[in-house]
């Protein structure tokens, strides 16, 4: 270990640790830049400078200086994903599309006119992926070196649709052969079972992929209907980690986005469009056969609320973590007395989420004995608020804190840090205040507002030939 401490992803870590890790302030930008004359937030998350801008085009653009890194990492993201099936457009009536169709504009935007991006990037030695989730769909790369041009190549080909029936064709039998293969997987089977048993209407309930039938609406049409919707620059990101140069980083971004402008006539936002999923559960129980070891098992809860983003929806990630955590981590008291009981394995794990009007906690494990892991689910949530303790609360803020640290010190965990935050509509200095604010009492009201026995259900992948009961 040399001098100034561990050496850690190619440069030697700072010091400070939790103290000095979310100071910030508004500063001037620095004369000569191109942001003369309008104002960048400079934060501290971890030692390490955290800048956030909005573009001349409208598109945020977040960057965070890594000095002495050898990679750097970069995504560029639209606020756009499997949630936002139907909505609206500012003065237009609701537009209902397939699902899947985000996912599918994934696919299809690596197919440009200059070739396709896998390739391209490949050429490089770098790696170019994407991915599509309920609220954002990211194209992303790390590299070694030559940052700035792939950074172009990047922004080029998302700015830069070109679909053709053929092109749709091709992605069509690709992610058709993708759906299948999450058919296929046990796992996943039972997630979409258990989120179609909680919701109702919710589109969380369809995969992210879609459906063989759904897919099979969609047209090269319809997919630049829902580019000119939603990858318009005022709902698109940038962010950037690692050791780069801000101004460079915004002058790429802002000639790319000036190089494509906005196509179509409609300006603002789309706002996605829900049914109303106030109530119970929609279904108390559903299960399906599968060639499977065991019956694989899982218990979830419901919550609906109004609307909440920024602030107000940070909050709530916090305190469910913290509440599975408390109730459910490996260090609980629920995970030894049923692991030392043969009632779950190392497969067992316990997540919550949360969205814009709709959140739940889940508890999911490979058991030989189900109708013995719901009771115990049940039981746990049932005396949750009244079971959660100071010293379980302690523990599981060490835990996240040390996760937080870590995962400043990679590029590409804190590019995703900074994603979520931005979908959130908040900032990633602003994740680590809300962790440090979120309180027993915080923790004890979330599992009041989320166990409440009309809103749990059961999804079951069960083998063939099992017999027993749930």
């Amino acid at each position: 270990m040399g001098a100034g401490g561990p050496i850690r992803d190619g440069r030697r870590c700072r010091r400070g640790g939790a103290a000095a890790a979310a100071r910030h302030r508004v500063l001037p930008a620095r004369e000569g830049a191109r942001i003369v004359g309008e104002r960048v937030r400079r934060e501290t998350l971890c030692g390490d400078e955290v800048r956030t801008a909005r573009l001349e085009c409208g598109a945020a653009l977040v960057a965070v200086a890594k000095p002495g890194f050898v990679r750097s990492h970069a995504a560029v993201a639209a606020r756009y994903g499997s949630f936002d099936r139907t909505f609206r457009l500012p003065g237009l009536p609701v537009r209902e599309t397939p699902a899947g169709i985000a996912h599918f504009l994934e696919h299809a935007l690596f197919e440009g006119r200059g070739g396709n991006a896998l390739e391209l990037f490949s050429r490089r030695g770098s790696l170019i992926n994407a991915a599509t989730s309920y609220r954002v769909t990211s194209y992303y790369f790390t590299a070694v070196a030559d940052f700035m041009p792939q950074l172009a190549m990047l922004l080029g080909f998302v700015r830069a649709p070109h679909f053709t029936d053929a092109s749709v064709a091709k992605e069509r039998g690709i992610i058709g052969q993708e759906i299948g293969m999450y058919d296929d997987m046990p796992d996943d089977v039972r997630r979409r079972l258990l989120m179609g048993a909680l919701f109702a209407r919710h589109p969380i309930g369809t995969h992210i992929a879609g459906t063989r039938a759904s897919i099979e609406q969609v047209t090269p049409g319809l997919l630049d209907e829902c580019f000119d919707a939603f990858y318009r620059p005022e709902n698109m990101v940038l962010i950037a980690a690692g050791d780069l140069d801000f101004d460079a980083v915004r002058s790429a971004a802002e000639n790319a986005f000036a190089a494509a402008p906005p196509r179509g006539s409609c300006a603002g936002a789309p706002a996605p469009v829900f049914e109303d999923e106030t109530g119970g559960a929609a279904e108390r129980c559903v299960s399906r056969r599968m060639p499977v070891g065991c019956p694989k098992i899982a218990v979830g809860y419901k919550e609906t609320r109004s609307a909440e983003e920024g602030a107000a929806l940070l909050a709530r990630e916090c305190e469910s973590d913290f509440l599975c955590e408390m109730m459910f981590g490996r260090g609980s008291s629920f995970f030894a007395r049923l692991y030392e009981e043969g009632i779950i394995d190392e497969s067992f794990h316990a997540h919550g989420a949360v969205f814009p009007r709709i959140g739940y906690v889940a508890a999911a494990a490979d058991t030989p004995r189900p109708a013995d892991f719901i009771a115990a689910v049940e039981d746990a949530a049932a005396r949750a608020a009244d079971s959660l303790v100071e010293e379980d609360f302690a523990r599981a803020r060490r835990k996240f804190e040390g996760e937080m640290l870590r995962r400043c010190n990679s590029p590409e965990s804190l590019a995703g840090m900074c994603l979520g935050a931005w979908v959130d509509g908040t900032g990633v200095v602003e994740s680590w205040d809300a962790l440090r604010r979120v309180t027993l009492d915080d923790v004890r009201a979330r599992a009041r507002a989320v166990f409440a026995p009309e809103g749990r259900a059961v999804a079951a992948v069960l083998p063939h030939e099992w017999e027993g009961r749930l």
